[in-house]
């Protein structure tokens, strides 16, 4: 697995949900971050799945 090729990196994780925490370790496994997150993962999903039909 190469995090650079990903279509969901630790970066998005970091700057969505880490941000103002000392560390991404500090994020709590709530449904407000998986709501905050979750519009990020769908739309780099639906870009990946578009760019491997060209």
């Amino acid at each position: 697995m190469n995090i650079h090729n990903d279509i969901y990196t630790a970066t998005d994780f970091a700057e969505i949900l880490a941000a103002g925490l000392p560390t991404i370790y500090h994020v709590e496994d709530t449904i407000e971050n998986y709501r905050m997150i979750e519009p990020v993962i769908s739309e780099r999903y639906r870009v990946w799945k578009r760019d491997k039909r060209i």
